[in-house]
């Protein structure tokens, strides 16, 4: 019945909430608040932790979510707008130890495993992956976000495994040295989403300012580091 009243709704859209992942808010939110914000009344940007992102997009609470791992389900309106690969981070002091990584599959690796506290995607596929591998990182830094995390990194505390998006979130990419994990269960794909089918023509035209950013951040950076995480990020094959 939501359904029907919402496709026979031809009033314009004067209010959105919308829930932004950590590390897309990070490159994203400008944008995105700069387009919007001529166009409504009233715009809420909620973000945070994925987990919680996605409760609330679940809940109702949102009404346009950008996040990992958001479901599929019938009359949701679901765009894929980018996969990638997982790859190695460490401190650029710490190069021996990353060709180590290669030829070794990562074992004997005594540098920290640095990791989320939280129950995130990314948590569970690094450790899922190194449990596949056979390497014990037990002992390991959990620390509250992306953020953190990627810092941590750059300040040699140890090591770890995430999408290369995420490096947007650190200072200096010239501090890092990155291997790609050619592993196909090792893939990250986030989407923009929402229930309200009134709201697929904004979806639509959020996702192409999504890809128009996107495209200017990749071709901003030219660091080799960045060059190299380019190669784990890829927009859907409609799209590119």
């Amino acid at each position: 019945m939501q359904n029907s009243l919402n496709l026979q709704e031809n009033r314009e859209v004067k209010s959105l909430r919308i829930g932004l992942s950590e590390v897309v808010n990070g490159f994203f939110s400008d944008k995105l608040e700069q387009f919007l914000i001529p166009k409504l009344q009233s715009l809420e940007v909620q973000t945070g932790l994925i987990p919680q992102i996605l409760e609330d997009f679940e809940n109702g609470l949102l009404d346009i979510a950008i996040a990992p791992d958001i479901s599929d389900r019938p009359a949701r309106i679901r765009h894929l707008i980018l996969e990638e690969s997982y790859f190695v981070f460490c401190n650029n002091r710490f190069c021996k130890e990353l060709r180590n990584f290669e030829k070794d599959a990562f074992r004997g690796v005594e540098l920290p495993f640095i990791s989320y506290r939280s129950n995130s995607a990314d948590r569970r596929k690094a450790q899922s992956f190194l449990r596949r591998i056979g390497l014990n990182s037990t002992v390991s830094y959990e620390l509250e976000n992306t953020r953190s995390v990627i810092r941590a990194v750059e300040n040699g505390l140890g090591w770890t495994i995430l999408p290369p998006l995420n490096i947007l979130l650190g200072d200096d990419t010239s501090l890092l040295s990155v291997r790609k994990i050619d592993d196909p269960g090792l893939k990250k794909r986030l989407f923009i989403a929402t229930d309200r089918p009134m709201l697929k023509p904004m979806v639509e035209e959020l996702e192409a300012l999504f890809f128009e950013t996107f495209d200017f951040l990749c071709g901003y950076d030219n660091s080799e580091v960045f060059r190299t995480l380019k190669t784990g990020m890829k927009l859907p094959e409609l799209i590119s």
